[in-house]
């Protein structure tokens, strides 16, 4: 299994932050964490399938929110032969993938 990690500090609210990672990579998980007042915390899970090499690529987002205009960022990706749940046989051309964002 080929896994790739980053941290990061994003310039934006932690609401915008998590909404538009939610919604391009939450497919199997998203929660907000926290109560008003508190910082918050979100975790997003997703798996993208790609055809070109038939093989699965996991990631896992944690976000911690450190003012009003900057989210921390922790990312873990990784690639898999059969989902998350499946075979951890990874050809290396699976890992090469980068998903691109904008907000």
């Amino acid at each position: 299994m080929t896994s790739h990690y980053l941290r990061c500090n994003v310039g934006g609210s932690f609401e915008s932050v998590f909404q538009t990672l939610s919604a391009e990579f939450g497919d199997i998980y998203a929660r907000k964490l926290g109560k008003p007042g508190e910082s918050l915390r979100g975790v997003i899970l997703g798996e993208h399938y790609f055809f070109r090499v038939e093989n699965d690529a996991a990631m896992l987002v944690t976000l911690e929110e450190v003012s009003d205009n900057e989210t921390r960022a922790e990312i873990i990706a990784c690639a898999a032969g059969h989902g998350l749940l499946g075979s951890l046989t990874v050809p290396t051309t699976a890992a090469c993938t980068v998903w691109k964002i904008s907000w």
